[in-house]
């Protein structure tokens, strides 16, 4: 459909710095890398993340479009905390989270729908004392295995718990909303799709992490969001009239027949 094109197109030239202007004032990409990098070593060193596996460079060979020059090319895993959440038994949901009244919402992938809207009343909660994994508000949820795989993807607008096959994105000094857009661009898609192994299909953490970002200033990151909030609001009004036509075309021949049945 037109809309759904349209969207993609839109989040391309996005994450290509084609819809927004770039300011001399917004300073370069390179110096926030540094900024996080350096952050990242005295957490490490603090004790607070663990040390993880160097990364490898990003080569020429890698970077599949041009951006621009205040612009860089990261790791995803550089800018991001990326971890999945916790698998309950469905016996177990009953009998120890279903009808609580209070504690956190725990979120499936059946409660995101692919509109990126989450069903925080879905019945499960988890006390508020517990020792599941959390996404803090505001947080990017995405689903890394099975069918839903890449294609469910949404904000918290509280904390919540949530399952096992969901990924927390939680950027570092990077707008977690540029994140978000960025999850659903054709660049990330194609990449996530050429990362999918298993019988279940799925992009596992090692993957994930060593995947490209074209990263803008803060600056920038916070334009692109305002630029694409407004027109992904556009674009869901498109979707709704694309939808209504899809409808009236498919039910318009039953009701010309019974017209033209009825006028006879």
């Amino acid at each position: 459909m037109f809309a759904d094109r349209l969207k993609k197109s839109l989040l391309q030239a996005a994450i290509q710095g084609q819809l927004t202007e770039q300011l001399p004032t917004d300073g370069d990409a390179r110096d926030l890398l540094r900024k996080i990098r350096t952050e990242k070593a005295k957490l490490i060193a603090a004790k607070k993340i663990k040390a993880e596996k160097p990364l490898p460079p990003v080569t020429v060979d890698e970077i599949p479009f041009d951006i621009p020059d205040n612009w860089c090319w990261v790791r995803l895993s550089e800018v991001c905390q990326m971890y999945t959440g916790d698998s309950i038994a469905e016996s177990e949901k009953k009998a120890k989270y279903r009808g609580l009244v209070d504690g956190f919402s725990y979120i499936g992938t059946k409660d995101i729908s692919f509109d990126n809207q989450i069903d925080y009343d879905n019945g499960i909660c988890i006390p508020f004392e517990n020792n599941f994994r959390r996404a803090c508000s505001g947080s990017v949820l995405m689903c890394i295995e099975g069918g839903s795989a890449g294609r469910k993807i949404a904000v918290t607008d509280r904390e919540v718990r949530f399952g096992n096959k969901l990924c927390n994105f939680n950027a570092n000094k990077v707008s977690n909303r540029y994140i978000y857009f960025y999850l659903q661009s054709p660049m990330f898609q194609k990449s996530f799709r050429d990362n999918v192994t298993g019988m279940i299909g799925g992009v596992n953490l090692r993957r994930l992490n060593l995947i490209l970002l074209p990263l803008p200033p803060f600056a920038e990151q916070e334009r692109i969001v305002e630029k694409l909030n407004a027109l992904m609001s556009e674009v869901d009004e498109l979707v709704k009239d694309e939808r209504e036509l899809v409808e009236l075309e498919k039910n318009f021949p039953r009701r010309m027949r019974n017209s033209l049945l009825q006028a006879a």
